[in-house]
């Protein structure tokens, strides 16, 4: 009987300028989340047991250490409900129909911009009519959490703020598009392409501008704008995709799917490399782009108002909340997959409430 594959080694991602903190609310965060999304009918028990298992809404208090209470919980609200949406409706039951895709973004769109507007009733009865007929009831919940998250967002936002939150909404929406497109048609993208459409699909701008809408400070928009934060904030994308793509290696290689929409798997297919020559080049981009972030970030910090440093530090926060929460989730279970030179798993589970974790590598193990 043949021996199984040697495990590669996770590679190390430098995230030792980031102090991890976290939120003290916890179990009536998670509580109030799951009886939120039950409550609509957007999961059942069953579901809002594995998410409460997974610890689903741990990531919220660290993405968001800062926020009072009403704050945090309306932004776990609506990631919790873009990750349940981003699954059934986007990766689910239109996984490979780019026009539905189209059709649904619009619908959703609508909402956000207006939710006591009636346009978009009728779009909403075509799409529930598209989706498998034992999903329709969900797909109706889809569209009434959206509506009750719109009207809250817009008793908390600001128009400015408001309309920030749109623009980053959109560009996630082009993000998914782009895959949509792709996977329908069957094929790879290169990997140049690659390292500039994936950064639009993970949300990091919708989850800053999150951060300032609940917060207690606007960030102008000719600063939040000016060419330095456009890059700052593409290299924060380019941090937490990467991450994501060694993070999720095994169980994006564990789908029938033959696109690949995994950095490390398209290294292998396009430039030959070995699995741990890709996951290692990888984690190269990773830390490469974790350089020049943190080096932006402290020129920033220097001639910035104080919103806007505020709005910066709660970027760094997201993604060291990335960071820590992929190490321990079931979805990924990095733990049975990867050697672990470099002390990754040294912290500890997740279920101790408020414990903080930090990544301490000896000298000699630190490669970047």
């Amino acid at each position: 009987m043949s021996s199984p594959p040697p495990r590669p080694d996770m590679p190390f991602l430098d995230y030792r300028r980031f102090e991890p903190r976290i939120n003290p609310a916890h179990e009536r965060l998670e509580n109030e989340v799951l009886g939120w999304a039950t409550g609509f009918g957007l999961i059942d028990q069953a579901h809002a047991a594995l998410f409460r298992n997974n610890r689903a809404i741990d990531i919220h208090r660290r993405m968001y250490p800062d926020l009072g209470y009403d704050g945090m919980r309306l932004g776990a609200d609506l990631f919790f409900w873009a990750e349940v949406t981003d699954d059934l409706m986007f990766d689910g039951w239109f996984g490979y129909k780019p026009r539905w895709q189209a059709a649904a973004h619009t619908w959703l769109s609508e909402i956000f911009d207006d939710p006591h507007a009636s346009e978009h009733r009728r779009l909403g009865e075509r799409i529930r009519a598209a989706v498998p007929e034992r999903a329709q009831d969900v797909a109706r919940a889809i569209e009434e959490t959206c509506i009750d998250l719109s009207k809250r967002i817009w008793q908390m936002a600001t128009p400015q703020e408001h309309a920030q939150l749109m623009l980053e909404i959109r560009d996630f929406t082009a993000g998914t598009i782009w895959e949509s497109t792709l996977r329908a048609a069957g094929c790879n993208p290169t990997v140049d392409e690659y390292h500039l459409g994936r950064r639009n699909t993970v949300g990091v701008g919708m989850a800053a501008m999150y951060g300032s809408l609940g917060g207690d400070y606007i960030v102008q928009s000719d600063e939040i704008y000016q060419p330095r934060m456009h890059r700052l904030m593409n290299l924060a994308g380019d941090i937490w995709w990467s991450c994501n793509d060694i993070m999720s290696y095994y169980k994006e290689l564990d789908t029938d799917r033959n696109e690949l929409f995994n950095l490390p798997l398209l290294l292998q297919a396009e430039r030959g490399m070995s699995e741990q020559g890709s996951l290692d080049e990888t984690a190269r981009l990773h830390n490469e782009r974790m350089a020049e972030f943190v080096e932006l970030k402290a020129a920033l910090l220097d001639d910035s108002s104080p919103s806007l440093r505020k709005f910066i530090d709660n970027v760094g926060a997201i993604l060291r909340a990335h960071y820590d929460f992929s190490r321990y989730v079931g979805r990924y279970s990095t733990r049975d997959f990867f050697n672990d030179p470099h002390g990754f798993f040294e912290d500890g589970p997740m279920e101790e409430v408020a414990r903080e974790y930090r990544i301490q590598p000896k000298a000699s193990q630190i490669r970047v």
